[in-house]
This record gives structure tokens, sequence and C-alpha cells, in this order.
């Protein structure tokens, strides 16, 4: 996938410059965001999406929050929105609800049809979003290999339930609705289009595909179109491969991996994962060294990350409830 840049949009890592300060208010929108995350990449999208001002700052899921953060996010979620009053959200649900509400159009794009009733519709397919992220969920963190083809037969059943939803509604178009939000690209694809990102990873640990027959048609045509609209993210195949080695392993973003083996978590954001080898694909059977997984720094560096420690949040990214959303 091809970089995408936005020019509302600065970004600073935090550890590797100066450390963001609280302010009584800011001077534009400020994402707290963990990169290739799906709700930091859902809220990323809809930035982009109503290009609205704002500067994301990185937050390294495998290092302990620093304390200013904990000042204005005290549970230590993340993604986490500072508004320009100074108020802080949390939830990627509620902060998409937030941005739809507080920049409506027409001044700013709107993600929702403007008819009630496709709008009513359109709530009806990101419900579906929870049940899907949490089938695929299941398959990135299995790791007892007779359980794959029940849970892969679970997932396909909501790929088919998408299918019929989009025929349904819009049986010859590419998206829900192909004359709302940008091109077609609306909350729905807002939504979803970070998980179709993060399948990656059954495709590549599961050597898994959705099966290319009729009754998947009308989803991989919408799928395929969410990956390549101009909205998506600046996230590829191999970069969600490489960070989200632990999570193939059964090691939930955020948490401490019991592989007393390791050292080092593949979630780090150094050394970068353009310098790292592609994982041994083998899940089931095979665990990769900190060394095979390139993460071993061939400078001892103080900004490379160790294994999370116990003082870590368990459960640091924000889970998201999309059956909640209920934007106007």
């Amino acid at each position: 996938m091809s970089s995408k840049k936005n020019k509302n949009a600065k970004a600073h890592i935090y550890g590797q410059k100066n450390k963001p300060f609280l302010e009584e208010k800011n001077k534009m929108l400020k994402l707290y965001m963990v990169h290739s995350e799906v709700g930091s990449q859902q809220v990323t999208t809809l930035l982009r999406f109503k290009k609205l001002e704002h500067e994301k700052v990185s937050i390294d899921i495998t290092k302990p929050r620093p304390d200013w953060y904990y000042a204005m996010m005290p549970s230590g979620l993340a993604p986490c929105l500072s508004t320009k009053e100074g108020s802080t959200l949390y939830d990627p649900v509620v902060i998409l609800e937030f941005l739809e509400e507080r920049y409506p159009g027409p001044k700013y794009p709107s993600a929702w049809p403007s008819d009630p009733l496709r709008k009513a519709n359109a709530r009806r397919l990101i419900r579906i979003a929870d049940e899907f992220y949490a089938a695929l969920n299941a398959i990135v963190l299995n790791q007892i290999e007779s359980d794959r083809e029940s849970l892969l037969q679970a997932y396909l059943s909501i790929w088919r339930r998408i299918d019929d939803f989009l025929i349904r509604h819009n049986p010859k178009g590419t998206f829900l609705f192909d004359d709302v939000g940008s091109g077609g690209f609306g909350l729905p694809e807002i939504v979803f289009t970070p998980m179709f990102e993060t399948n990656w990873l059954v495709e590549y640990y599961e050597d898994f595909q959705v099966p290319d027959t009729l009754e998947y048609a009308r989803v991989m045509k919408w799928r395929d179109a969410c990956l390549n609209h101009n909205m998506s993210s600046v996230v590829c195949k191999e970069e969600i491969s490489k960070l989200w080695y632990d999570a193939a392993k059964g090691v939930p973003m955020g948490e401490p991996n019991p592989d007393t083996t390791r050292q080092y978590s593949s979630y780090a954001m150094e050394p970068h994962w353009t310098s790292r080898p592609m994982p041994n694909k083998d899940k089931y059977n095979y665990s990769c060294t900190d060394d095979e997984l390139g993460l071993i720094p061939k400078v001892s560096s103080a900004r490379h990350s160790p294994m999370p420690s116990p003082n870590v949040p368990r459960g640091g990214v924000s889970p998201i409830p999309i059956n909640q959303l209920n934007l106007q």
C-alpha cells in the first residue's frame, strides 16, 4: 500500500523528542495513538476524512506510560483524543461520535448518509463489526491448532453475513452506499478498513484466504475498495505481520509475554519494522527468538523497548465496542 501523507497532521513519538506537556487548551486536536492498532487507525482515518488539523503522538505500547500521560488519562488507555477545549476522550467509539457531531456537514465532510433510513442501515452494518473483530481476534490469538478450522468457519460465516447485507442494500455497487462520504467511503468503511488490515495476520500466519466464490464476491469487492481507497491508513501487510507477531503467538497488545526466552516485544517501535525479517509463519509449531525477529538492537539504546514490565497496564489499548456507536 502506498504511503499517504496528510498536510493537516503533525506527528511525533514520545521519548524521541521533548515530552508533550499538558495545556488548558490545544491549538489543534491532539491524538495519542498506538500505530497499526484498530481503534487508533479508525480515529486517524476520520480525522483525515474530515480534513481536521491535528497532531498525532505515537504511544509505544511496550513502555510504561509516562507520568504526564496518566495526569491526562488516568486509565493509561489509548487511543486518546485531546480536544481544543482541553477535554480528553479515550474510547474509539466515543471519539468517532464526538468528531462526527462536533464537526458536522456541510461545513465538514460527513461520514454518514443524510437519509435517516440509510443512516440506520449504516449503523446496522457497523454493529456487525463487533462480531467480526471478535472472531478475527480469536483466530489471531489462537494457539491450539485443532481449534483452527472451527474458528475459521465461524469467521467466514460473518463474512457471508456482510456479503448478504451489502447485496441487500447495494447489490451492484462498491461501498455500502456509493453516493455518500468520500466517493462512497463513509463511517462503515472507516470502521471496517483497519479490521481488514488486521486480517492480513490471518492470511500470513494461518495461510488463509477468503474463498474466491460467489457467496463472498460482494464483500470482497467492498474489502478491496476499502483497502485501496485514498482514505485508508498507511500500514501494509509486511508491517502488520512483523509488529503483530506476538499476537499470533497468543499475546494481546499491551500484555506481558509469558515466554521467558523472549526479552523484547514485537510491538516495539524500535528497531523499526522495515529493518526486521519476516517472522516464521508456523505459529503453531515454532517460536521465533528475539534475534530471529530482528528485535535485538545492534547498538545498545535506552530508546529500545524491552518486554512490558508488570507496571504496564493490562489491556493498554482501548476496547472497541462498535455496537455502542450511536451517532446522530
